[in-house]
Order: structure tokens, then sequence, then C-alpha cells
């Protein structure tokens, strides 16, 4: 059984109409035009579409029970799965649904409530269809196996089975897995709170913009207010923006501690030596590459270091401070980009991955997959997410930057790779691990970047762009690895006795950021607390693999892009591979063998590569 979810990654800006004399105001969702907003209809017509299948669904999910205690019996082992897709299938569509439309207006009531229900009726399924793993472990392994090697209708599981039979020692009773299972709607309720907090409740007050007007600070405002020129205008936002996070230290903490505390008690009752290992084990990920990530990147902490110090150089600073890490080095009249001009820039960049590819993006542009502009309420930053027998849908907060233009490259990536996924695997196969997801991302970053520097001429142009892919680098590769840390480390020592607290959060953070900066960087008490607004955290280890994607897809990416037929087919191959194989294997086949440090000392080649013509550039 395949629970409901998607492909998250928190990474956009907002629009920001200037109005004169006045305090600027979100738009209302009415406001935006239909043509940059998502179209959900083709999920559900209508609201009461959706609690009509709610209820169907409610009723349907018993049949389940006709299966308990008769999987040895011939062909019902079939049958059941095919059921059990089925239904989660059907609980996919009603929890997409109810995320959207959630996440165009969290504070609306009625779909907070309808994502609640999905939830709830996902762990009905889930209580439901929970006999099924340890039914299987109970019975005969070998005969089930060769009955699958034998192109018996079981053989479309063949690698799901094999997954069940590896994860064996860590699957409890039939009454243990539903009670673990009922267990969920409480269990994942910190990741509910602390959005509830960051996204719905938390207000960081009115700063001014450059051009001295007045704006409401925004998730997405202060993203953009990042990236502004002036350093009173940064710090201001920086500290509103943080400010708000140290008001909540003591709630957040809490929240992040039961978060801990759960994933601790999961790994405990299903007999994993650590949370880690259990968030790995799921798609038979190596600790080593977790670890390797860590250690090779922190290996190369000097090149971080070298860059930055050529950004306080660029920016004329005595110090570099945390609200200075983010805003361009190169100042070029008329980067600003309009969401026409974003759209075909990226097919143009996207041109090496054939027409087939090129057609599909085309499609989603026109028929409304992507929701565009800020609005009141609308979940910050951007993601991809999916479901099986739905197209992929793109959430976007465009502001006419660069930086926009970057984050729909990397959520059409995400885009793509499910819509491939999807028309070529069954259901049980449908959902791609977030670890192979954030390649596809990645590798149109990366084709976008070359797209960039090959048709641009001009020696500050250029700079401009090659500061974009070393930012990219510093947030995806170096930043995700410390936040890597962070999280293995508070695990960690939560596991030993140690409870979490803002001081000791905040200590852990400062030490890593002191690791990775040495003294390139000025820590002032504010940036201790970044800990407490990352959403990721609330993921499981999830961070990681923003890096391990950055390194596979720059090796991928240098293969499309060398012209080699052989190199494009076997990434549309992994494309199309969903979790068909483990994600080490797929990735292996598509020529990249992440169990090792080489892709990622690679990675690190390319960032020195762009490094020093930075160097040149910029003198």
């Amino acid at each position: 059984m395949h629970p409901p979810g998607g492909y998250v990654n928190i990474a956009g800006i907002t629009s920001v109409k200037k109005e004169a004399n006045m305090l600027e105001a979100i738009k209302k969702r009415h406001e935006i035009a239909d043509e940059f907003k998502w179209d959900t209809s083709e999920i559900f017509g209508t609201d009461a579409d959706w609690e009509r299948e709610y209820a169907a669904l409610g009723g349907a999910i018993s049949g389940l029970e006709a299966f308990r205690g008769r999987l040895a019996e011939s062909g019902v082992l079939q049958e059941c799965l095919k059921l059990g897709d089925e239904l989660s299938k059907r609980n996919g569509l009603l929890w997409l649904y109810a995320f959207l439309k959630f996440s165009e207006d969290a504070g609306n009531s009625a779909y907070a409530a309808m994502s609640g229900k999905a939830d709830t009726l996902g762990a009905k399924l889930g209580a439901a269809a929970s006999f099924i793993v340890p039914e299987l472990l109970n019975s005969d392994e070998a005969k089930i196996l060769a009955e699958v090697e034998l192109g018996a209708e079981l053989a479309v599981y063949r690698h799901y089975l094999h997954n069940v039979f590896r994860e064996k020692a860590h699957v409890l009773s039939p009454e243990a897995e539903e009670l673990l299972a009922l267990a969920h709607e409480v269990t994942d309720a910190p990741e509910t709170i602390f959005s509830m907090i960051s996204d719905a409740d938390m207000r960081f007050g009115i700063v001014e913009g450059e051009d001295g007007r007045q704006l409401e600070l925004t998730h997405s405002r202060y993203q953009a207010l990042m990236q502004c020129g002036n350093r009173g205008v940064r710090r201001a936002a920086y500290l509103a923006h943080y400010t708000a996070y140290m008001n909540q230290k003591n709630t957040l903490a809490a929240t992040l501690g039961a978060w801990i505390k759960r994933n601790i008690f999961f790994a405990k009752v299903r007999k994993y030596s650590s949370p880690l290992h259990a968030a790995l084990s799921a798609n038979n990920i190596p600790a080593e590459v977790y670890t390797n990530l860590i250690n090779t990147v922190r290996g190369h902490s000097h090149l971080l270091r070298r860059y930055l110090d050529i950004r306080k150089k660029a920016l004329g600073l005595g110090e570099l401070c945390a609200y200075d890490l983010s805003v361009p080095i190169v100042h070029v009249e008329d980067t600003k980009i309009s969401w026409e001009g974003a759209k075909a820039t990226l097919l143009e960049a996207l041109e090496p991955l054939g027409k087939d590819y090129i057609d599909t993006v085309r499609h989603a542009y026109s028929k409304r997959w992507i929701d565009v502009y800020e609005n009141a309420g609308k979940t910050s930053g951007a993601y991809s997410v999916d479901m099986y027998g739905a197209h992929p849908y793109v959430l976007m907060n465009f502001n006419n930057t660069m930086d926009d233009l970057f984050t729909l490259a990397h959520e059409v990536g995400h885009m793509m790779h499910a819509y491939y996924t999807n028309a070529a695997q069954p259901y049980v196969y449908a959902n791609s691990t977030v670890f192979t997801a954030e390649v596809a991302s990645t590798v149109n970053e990366a084709l976008l970047t070359h797209y960039l520097l090959r048709t641009v001429d001009d020696k500050a142009k250029r700079a401009y762009v090659i500061n974009q892919a070393l930012d990219g680098y510093v947030g995806t590769l170096f930043r995700q690895a410390m936040l890597a840390d962070f999280e293995l480390q508070a695990h960690e020592e939560a596991a030993a006795g140690e409870p979490t607290t803002h001081e000791g959060a905040c200590a852990l953070y400062r030490r890593l950021n002191e690791q990775q900066y040495g003294s390139a960087v000025t820590l002032d008490p504010e940036a201790d607390y970044g800990w407490a607004r990352i959403p990721h955290f609330y993921m499981g280890f999830y961070v990681y693999q923003y890096a391990t994607g950055k390194s596979a897809a720059a090796a991928l990416a240098r293969g499309i892009l060398s012209g080699d037929a052989a190199a494009l087919g076997a990434y549309k191959g992994f494309l199309a591979a969903g979790s068909s194989d483990y994600s080490i294997n797929l990735l292996r086949a598509a020529g990249v063998d992440m169990s090792v440090p080489r892709p990622i000392q690679a990675a690190m080649a390319d960032f020195e590569e762009l490094l020093a013509e930075m160097e040149r550039l910029v003198g």
C-alpha cells in the first residue's frame, strides 16, 4: 500500500506589485486571473463531487477485510493488492484535491477540514490494509517469489514483494501494524502544527522596501528582499522575519522536539538502529550516502569560504552577515523576466531533452498545470505534486526574477519526472522516491545554467549567471548538507536523552554554521534561529536529497549536453522508471553511483571551475 504524498520543495519568491502612497496588500485569490491559476476541475469538478467520492471510498475500504487471513490461497494475493492499489489511488486523488485547495488559501477553514478528512480516510485505509504485509511475511516467501518468477499475474509486484521481504525484520504483528497506522494521524501532528504556525498564524509585520514604500512582510517577500541591493532594507527584513520565529522559540522547539521523539519512537518500535536508518531503509539507501555527503561537503568548506571572500569584496563590505548571502554580487540592468519570458526561455534551455519533453511542458503551460502568482493565504515557496490518475500540479509564487526562472525549471523537472513515470509504470511503482525526484529537478537547473552561459557574451551578464549558479551550489549542496548534519545531530542528542530546547537547537545550529563559514561570515544572534524556520525538518531526513540530487544531476547533465544519444536515452529511462527498482540502482543504470563520494567530489570540481571564472570576471 502506498500512502498519498508528493514532492514538496520550498524555494520560491512572490510577486510584488508597487502601488504609490499606500500599504501594499496581498491580492485575494479571486483577484488573480484564471489563466494564472491551476485547474483542479480535472480532479473533481466541484467540492460536492469530492464529498460524494469521499463517502463512496469510505464505504469501499471495508472490502479489504474479505482478504484477511486468505493471502496464501491461490490468486487471492493478486486480487488483494489490486484492490488495495485502486483504493489507495482513489484516496490519493481525494488528498490531492484537498491539498491543492488548501494550498490556495491556508486560511480557508473549509479546505482545511477537507484536507483533514482526506488524511483521516488515508489513516483508515492504512489501518484496513495493515494486515497485508504482516500476513505476507508469515506466508511461504519462497512459494510467493517462485510464483512471481513463473510470470503469473503477480509478476507486476515482483520488486514490491522483494522489498517487503527485505524489511521483514522491521514489520510487526497485524494488530501492532494496525495500531501504528491509526497512530500516524496523531504522531504526524507536529508537521501540521509547524505549518499552521509558520504559514497561517505567524505575522512578520511591515517593512520598508527599497523605494521607501511600506510592505507587508511575507515568506516570499522576505526571499525577494534578501536580494535587495539596499543593505538596510535587507537587514530590516531579516530582523523582522527572524524575530517572528524567535518570539515562538519555545513553541517551535517543543514542536521540533515532538517530531524528533516521534521518529525515535517509530525507529525503536520497528527495531531500526536509529531514526536515520529507519528513514533510509524504506528506499534501501545505504547510510554511507548520507554520511559521505556530510563529510565530503565539510571537507570542501574552503571553496565556500573562497566564494564568500569574493562576495564580500564584490559587495564592498567589511564583513558579511547572514542578510548579505543572497543578494546578487553582480549588478546588471534588466534582469527582471516576465512570466511569458520565463516560460519561453525554459523551453529553449530544455531542448537537449528532446521534442516529446518540450511538447509536454508546452502543454502544461497552456492547460493550467501551474499556479503562478502569490495570493493571500497561499502556501509560500514552490512545489510540484502528483497523484496517479491526474496530471502533476506545480505551485509557484512568481515575482519576475531570475531566481523564479530557476525555480520554474526545478519544479518542471519534478513535474516531468512524475509525468513520464505515471505514463510508464503501474500504480504500485508510480511514486518516485524523493532521492531520485531531486535529480530530475536539478538536471533542469543545470541545463538552464548551461543555456544562459552559452547565450550570454556580455561580461557583466555572464558574471551574473555564474553568480546564480554558484549561489545554487551554495544553497543546494553546501547549505543542505549542513542542514542534514543538524537534523542528524539533533536526533542523536535527543536519543541520548537531551531535551530539544531552543537553547540547545541554537547552540548546535551556531556550531555547524561556524564549521561551514569559519570567519567568512559574522553570525549575529538571530542567525542561531535558522533551525526554527525549516519546514523540511518535518519530512524525516529529507534535505540531504537536495544535495545528493544536485551532485547526481551535475553528472547526468554533462552526459546529456555532450550530445550522447545513449546518455539521453538512459536519462529518459530513469525518468520513466518511478520506483520500479531501488533508487541507488536506478541512478547506477543512468550512469551515476551515489554510494561513493565521487559524484559529490565531481560537483565540487564544477563549483570550483565556476568559482575560478568568477574570480577572473570580477577581479
